[in-house]
């Protein structure tokens, strides 16, 4: 079952444990379940694709409290999970690495990527550089939505049919030049 419990503009405190938002999740968990038992299913959850950072960018969030609050966040899902389906395996967050103010606050961009690099329970989709932006530079146009969503079904492919970890390109240094 794929959903979508995504909630437009919030920062990562209004969609923690605690917070309204928090309940569409269990809502899905325990609707996705419902239907596999109905079908004679089990159900267990892999994996949650995990678009957000821009908010927290433009609040000036600092690197090692959003680095906890999306950790934290993780726990949260996974232990919700495991306790509706009885599974005991991890829920992976698969992330993107938002380029939103990243000139203005790089604390979440260096989070999302420390956390896919040292957390295990955290993948790397794809960093969102290189993907078509809408005029607002915040938003991806859709063919950008597009290619973000074929590197997610990626990522799930390899965890799901192969079993594997999937790796993701790193740079290891990066040049600016002019204003744009």
């Amino acid at each position: 079952f794929g959903s979508t419990a995504g909630k437009g503009g919030a920062g990562i405190a209004e969609l923690s444990l605690g917070a309204p938002w928090f309940q569409n999740v269990r809502d899905h968990i325990d609707g996705a379940r419902a239907l596999a038992l109905a079908a004679g299913k089990t159900y267990s959850v892999l994996a949650m694709p995990f678009i957000q950072g821009e908010q927290n960018v433009t609040a000036g969030s600092a690197y090692a409290a959003y680095r906890a609050a999306v950790a934290k966040l993780q726990d949260d899902v996974t232990a919700y999970a495991q306790g509706a389906t009885g599974q005991t395996a991890p829920v992976y967050f698969l992330i993107y690495q938002t380029t939103w103010g990243i000139r203005v606050n790089k604390n979440v961009a260096l989070a999302q990527l420390d956390l896919c690099k040292k957390d295990p329970h955290f993948v790397m989709t794809s960093p969102c550089y290189h993907l078509e932006f809408a005029a607002d530079f915040l938003h991806l146009k859709n063919i950008g939505y597009m290619k973000l969503s074929r590197y997610q079904g990626r990522v799930l492919k390899t965890m799901a049919l192969d079993k594997k970890r999937p790796k993701f390109v790193t740079m290891k240094a990066a040049t600016v030049r002019g204003s744009k």
